[in-house]
């Protein structure tokens, strides 16, 4: 399997394995036009109820793949002969507008070859299918050409550009571009770990994983000034078809998508994941096996942290696995939120000035509305490189939808650089530290940094430490103490844990607690060899 890695900061975006297809991470600049790209054909306004309506009849039909067939040209495209074919910029559809936002097409070749049809909707409502053209494209490096194709060639999805205040500019908003993946970085950050339409058979040993393709997309025209856009889609996929509805919103710190789903179930599916967040881990602080990098660590994220419904803060640091490793959350009922977070953001950590890992953003969903009672599924694949996707975390229902059903689920993404909205900051985990004691490969140190409120350890009183909840499965703790980092700002926990063998498979869960029901986040780790 072909590897490739993006020079500078231009890309982000991996999966591997046989039932994992490879996605390597780009940032392409591809468009579409508004005059020459786009159709005579018009429709009445496709609404989400419409789509819907598509979705269930196609539910009723057959599962048919995408259009893979492209030239050999096309297929036979290097990364950087892909890259360099860019959509022309003074051809983007709204250019020529006072419209806040515009919208690029992406090249069908290298690792895209799909076919997905982008609708415009007009003010009007009608409907203006964008039509290919070669002239939408142009080549930024080298001396290649745009290859030569059909009329119909059609496109491997679309990317919006919003006109953030100076000095940013057009930049990209969000892109939708292999199967239903999509990402969407924070002001200020470049693009990381994605979100996706819904996982299938993710992380289940007994069915191999699907992945639903968006094959439409529609794009509504927003009114003047407006600072929010919608974007449809049609979802199709071996067990499952179903219509999305995003409303994007950038904001000063953040960017906001509100996603509404209605999905129709052509088979019953071993594993159902909703909101599913897809990243990065490959080393951090936590890792006691060492690799020949000169960095500290490398990852888009990394912890899981979760919310539920009672208040309660659970922090699943990442990690460097050998073995596929899952852990599932079961909750009564549904989280308040959960995501996958980018905690570490000092420079110092990464000192990658290409990659900009400490400039990856941490995505945040919120459940809207009941969605009963499930489990959040994290799933950790080893890796041996930084450029495949190995982290998968999602919302799995108790009971799986069976087929003939219809579900429907809504939700709030957050991309954002800060920490959660709406989430306490006190007790928080800042850093975990491992190492084996005395060389023992059955015996490990684990040093756990939780953070003050602030630069105060209230409601501690001075040279009061917090008291300790312990809880391990399969494991010892044979002793801990609790002591003031020297940063003035946090409290660290040492513990000094003996696991049964060299093979140890342990959950160890540690809490500091405080007077007047003070509590810090529940670090929770899954203790499995390195090496």
């Amino acid at each position: 399997m072909s590897q490739y890695k993006p020079p500078g900061n231009l890309l982000v975006s991996r999966r591997d394995s046989p039932q994992r297809p490879l996605v390597v991470r780009f940032l392409f600049a591809l468009g579409a036009v508004a005059t020459l790209a786009v159709s005579a054909a018009h429709a009445q306004t496709n609404t989400f109820e419409e789509i819907e309506k598509q979705a269930q009849a196609l539910s009723m039909r057959p599962f048919q793949p995408l259009d893979r067939q492209i030239p050999d040209v096309a297929a036979k495209l290097s990364y950087s002969e892909y890259r360099a074919i860019a959509f022309d910029r003074d051809k983007a559809i709204w250019n020529n507008t006072n419209l806040k936002f515009r919208i690029e097409a992406f090249f069908r070749g290298f690792l895209y070859p799909e076919k997905i049809q982008i609708n415009l909707v007009g003010r009007n409502g009608t409907i203006q299918p964008l039509a290919y053209s070669s002239q939408l494209f142009k080549v930024t490096e080298g001396n290649g050409k745009v290859p030569k194709v059909s009329p119909d060639y059609g496109f491997a999805g679309m990317r919006l550009l919003y006109e953030f205040p100076y000095p940013r500019s057009w930049e990209e908003l969000v892109v939708f571009q292999g199967a239903s993946y999509f990402r969407f970085p924070a002001p200020g950050q470049i693009f990381g770990l994605s979100a996706r339409g819904i996982a299938i058979n993710t992380a289940d040993k007994k069915a191999p994983e699907e992945f639903p393709a968006f094959s439409q997309l529609w794009v509504v025209e927003p009114e003047e000034g407006a600072k929010e856009v919608t974007v449809y889609a049609l979802l199709d996929g071996p067990s499952v078809t179903g219509a999305y509805q995003f409303l994007i919103r950038p904001l000063a710190r953040t960017t906001e998508a509100e996603v509404k789903a209605t999905l129709f179930f052509r088979q019953q599916s071993e594993r159902v994941g909703y909101a599913p967040i897809t990243s990065m881990f490959w080393f951090g602080e936590n890792n006691y096996r060492k690799f020949p990098d000169y960095r500290p660590e490398v990852h888009d994220s990394d912890g899981l942290l979760i919310l539920d419904s009672y208040g309660t803060r659970i922090w699943r640091p990442l990690q460097t696995v050998t073995k596929d490793l899952v852990d599932v959350f079961s909750l009564p009922k549904s989280p308040q939120g959960f995501g996958l977070l980018q905690r570490d953001r000092e420079y110092s950590s990464s000192v990658d000035i290409r990659a900009i890992y400490h400039r990856r953003p941490s995505l945040w969903v919120e459940p809207i509305g009941d969605w009963n009672d499930g489990s959040i599924v994290l799933w950790q694949i080893p890796t041996v490189d930084e450029y495949h996707d190995n982290i998968v975390a999602y919302w799995m229902p108790k009971t799986p939808p069976k087929a003939g059903e219809k579900h429907t689920i809504r939700y709030r993404l957050t991309s954002t650089a800060q920490d959660p909205p709406g989430v306490s900051t006190e007790g928080q985990v800042k850093a975990t530290y491992i190492m084996s004691s005395y060389g023992r490969k059955d015996e490990y140190i684990v040093m756990v940094d939780f953070a003050w409120n602030g630069g105060s350890p209230a409601p501690f009183a001075e040279g009061e430490v917090p008291g300790v909840d312990i809880t391990v499965d399969n494991a010892k703790v044979l002793s801990h103490t609790v002591d003031p980092n020297p940063d003035g700002k946090s409290w660290r926990l040492f513990t000094d844990v003996k696991f049964p063998s060299e093979n140890m498979n342990a959950v160890l869960r540690y809490r500091l607690k405080g007077p007047k029901g003070w509590n810090s986040e529940e670090w929770t780790y899954t203790f499995v060899p390195q090496e």
